[in-house]
């Protein structure tokens, strides 16, 4: 996975944002830093990755609470 450290600090930052406010902006910022990733690793067809993290982006629809959980998926992806 090509890892843009920006973007994955952007889905990291909302996505702790949106479990502890629970308000729908950093909900809809984590989902697009998400899918910003997607896009990317995409490209470099790393299947692996595309699929956590759009695994990722399913766990964050369910509640916020479930965005600890995403998070969670990030740092796996991360190391």
């Amino acid at each position: 996975m090509s890892r843009d450290s920006a973007t994955l600090t952007r889905a990291k930052q909302a996505l702790r944002a949106y479990d502890t406010t629970n308000q729908n902006a950093p909900r809809e910022e984590a989902h697009s830093a998400l899918r910003d990733l997607i896009l990317s690793d995409d490209s470099d067809i790393d299947s692996k990755a595309v699929f956590s993290l759009s695994e990722a982006r399913q766990v964050l629809s369910i509640s916020p609470a479930a965005a600890n959980a995403a998070d969670n998926l990030l740092d796996l992806l991360v190391r």
